[in-house]
């Protein structure tokens, strides 16, 4: 067995708390997954979910404020033993501690990459904590001391495990993947794998007692035993291959809750689902359905009544004669493109029937219906504006009225573009360009000389402008469409977004973490170094110097120099993004799928703070040291060592897995570890002797 010290990174009070920079604007409180809730009594609660979010309840679930976690990793569950102290646990090793309700949360450095997956309190000094990747072995971990240290268990399971419960301080049970249940007797020293027959993963695993105990996962799986663990006995199933049951809860012996989702074969179809037992689980009933989400967590502050977790951030009050009663607002349709005429005044489009206005900056968006969704959206000055689809329409009074316009063509629009009132070009499926000379009155198609779709079209004036789409595809002309060339890009990666700064310089952005600069106007693309592989779908430049980029999970990059580097923001939200735009060199926004909203006034990087996301990939020893120390780290990037101030002492490129540094120069004291990687950035505790 190994030991573990908590050598604890404390969030708030050494200055280093996320301040991020991005506010959620839609939906509210804020739309990352949720995966577990727990409430310490009638009125205060807690609930954790994707990229680091911890949500902190005083009254029963009505009303939920952020807590800082100091870290972007997904977090998978929170469990408080009285109402100061609390544990979260999450992917790449996360484990978080506060003993003052989450004012302040602590980190354990990092002994693993796997993920945790569960945690569970006994009293005060004793846990235990679960998990591992999927397709490896399950992890155990126990805390004697209040989560100072951990010891690892031999877990006797070759599956993930996902839930964790104790019915006593000697007696308790885990459950996973494959249908795997580990049980002891002995306060872990000793873990037992059970033959329960099951034939698909578990979720959760909930004990009354020493006896009696329910398990549920896989295609709506409800299990129950009456023996301990020996013999388990199928009491629900509904036989879907994508539905799922996340969690299950019992407020007496005979009255218990599950949750979970069910999916209607198609893409983001799909519901959140409640049963109810009233006779100790023999017989389960479908109480209640949450439109478009699926559900993942349970927790009664009271038990007349309770409160589920789940995607997209729905949080949700249920009671047996009211039903759902969502605590959630906004909207979750994927939004595809957004734009600003000013600080107050904006517009967004997406998957759904109309177009959204702002007229406060974005804290209220109101639908204006139509009959069509639309994939882009542009306004040449504050009164007219377009907007491209499956149709064209058109407004010339601020986005009060929309009319159709008559393209003439079949095809779909992804990107539509005005240099000014009268002159505009849409482009979209199978390399299709049209123009307008009359302000949309009459189109006319264009030779793209390219076949695949194009994403993206931007006009430096009537006459010289760029599309750029698939296959890696980038086509210019200089005369009003009359003729395009393809121009040679470099790639094949698929090219998503396209904006130029001026006659020469311009920036395309795509899949593969694709930055191009040309600064010859398209004559020749330089690859620049994004720092990511993953997709990037948009970009915006607010001057010559100052850009950003976002895509998948939420990633948002700026540079400030140019292009020559990049640097991730941390935007607080796991979903991808689809559109940025900035209204000025501080004001942005950036929108995407399940309804993201995200708004920042200082743009894009926190004030005062800075950001910084503790990772749990950063391994730092000897720890304390005097002469030198090895990094391990699973990322390169920047290092720097960093006073408690913020000052930097040190700093080093790492390129390799295992990095020696000196530190023999420095005074003793303790200092920050920073490390600025492709995915992340890291962050420890060095004490120097």
């Amino acid at each position: 067995m190994k030991k573990f010290f908590l050598l604890v990174v404390l969030i708030i009070s050494n200055g280093f708390c996320i301040a991020q920079g991005w506010e959620w604007q839609n939906p509210l409180p804020q739309g990352n997954n949720l995966t577990s809730v727990k409430f310490v009594n009638t009125d205060i609660g807690y609930s954790v979910g994707w990229a680091g979010t911890i949500l902190h309840t005083v009254n029963g679930g009505t009303d939920w404020t952020f807590q800082c976690s100091g870290t972007m990793n997904n977090l998978n569950s929170v469990f408080f033993v009285n109402e100061n102290v609390g544990y979260i646990v999450g992917d790449s090793g996360t484990i978080l501690r506060t003993t003052d309700s989450g004012i302040a949360w602590e980190m354990m450095p990092p002994f693993t990459i796997q993920a945790f997956r569960s945690v569970f309190f006994i009293d005060p000094d004793t846990g235990y904590i679960v998990g591992g990747n999927w397709g490896s072995s399950g992890i155990v971990l126990k805390t004697t001391d209040g989560g100072t240290t951990w010891t690892s268990q031999v877990s006797m399971c070759s599956s993930r495990l996902n839930s964790v419960c104790f019915v006593d301080a000697s007696t308790g049970f885990a459950a996973g993947d494959d249908g795997r249940i580990i049980k002891t007797i002995n306060g872990g020293i000793n873990w037992l794998l059970q033959n329960t027959g099951i034939p698909g993963d578990l979720n959760s695993v909930c004990f009354l007692n020493k006896d009696t105990g329910y398990a549920v996962g896989y295609q709506h799986y409800i299990y129950k035993t009456t023996d301990g663990g020996v013999h388990w006995t199928e009491k629900y199933h509904e036989l879907y291959a994508e539905n799922e049951l996340t969690d299950i809860h019992f407020v007496t012996a005979d009255t218990g809750y599950a949750v979970g989702w069910i999916w209607y074969g198609m893409p983001y179809l799909n519901d959140g689902q409640l049963l109810r037992t009233t006779d100790g689980g023999e017989n389960w009933d479908v109480r209640g359905y949450l439109n478009g989400c699926e559900l993942a967590s349970i927790d009664f502050p009271e038990q007349s009544f309770s409160v589920v977790v789940g995607s997209v951030g729905e949080i949700a009050k249920y009671t047996v004669d009211s039903g759902f009663v969502s605590q959630s607002s906004g909207t979750h349709n994927h939004f595809y493109s957004i734009f600003f005429t000013d600080e107050s005044t904006g517009y967004v489009v997406g998957g759904f029937k109309g177009i959204r206005k702002t007229s406060n900056g974005g804290d209220e968006w109101t639908l204006q219906p139509l009959d069509w969704g639309f994939r882009s959206i542009h306004f040449p000055d504050p009164l007219t504006g377009y907007a491209a689809g499956g149709s064209i329409v058109k407004t010339t009074d601020g986005g009060n009225t929309w009319n159709k316009i008559l393209s003439g063509s079949s095809h779909s629009f992804y990107s539509i573009f005005f240099p000014d009132i009268f002159t505009g070009y849409a482009v979209g499926e199978d390399g299709t360009i049209m123009k307008t000379s009359d302000g949309g009155t009459t189109w006319t198609n264009q030779y793209s000389a390219v076949y695949d779709h194009l994403w993206s079209v931007y006009f430096l004036n009537s006459l010289t402008g760029y599309a750029v789409g698939y296959g890696g595809n980038i086509i210019k002309t200089s005369n009003g469409g009359t003729t395009w060339e393809i121009m040679n890009s470099g790639t094949t990666n698929f090219l998503m977004s396209v904006k130029f700064i001026n006659q020469e310089i311009g920036y395309v952005a795509g899949w593969g973490g694709t930055i191009l600069k040309t600064s010859d106007g398209g004559l020749t693309w330089i690859r620049q170094n994004s720092g990511t592989t993953d997709r990037l779908y948009c970009t915006f430049f607010t001057d010559a110097e100052t850009g950003y980029a976002a895509g998948e999970y939420g990633m948002i990059l700026k540079t400030s120099n140019g292009g020559d580097t990049w640097e991730r923001l941390n935007s607080g939200n796991s979903i991808t993004l689809n559109t940025i735009f900035f209204a000025d060199e501080n004001s942005g926004w950036a929108a995407g799928y399940d309804g993201t909203i995200l708004h920042t006034g200082s743009g894009g990087t926190g004030s005062p703070d800075p950001i910084h996301t503790f990772g749990s990939n950063l391994i730092i020893f000897p720890n304390p040291s005097s002469e030198k120390i090895t990094i391990e780290a699973t990322d390169k990037g920047r290092f720097a060592l960093l006073t408690l101030t913020g000052q930097d002492v040190l700093t080093r490129e790492i390129t390799e897995p295992k990095t020696v540094i000196d530190i023999s120069t420095l005074h003793q004291g303790i200092y920050i570890v920073k490390l600025s990687g492709e995915k992340s950035i890291q962050v420890g505790k060095l004490i120097k002797n």
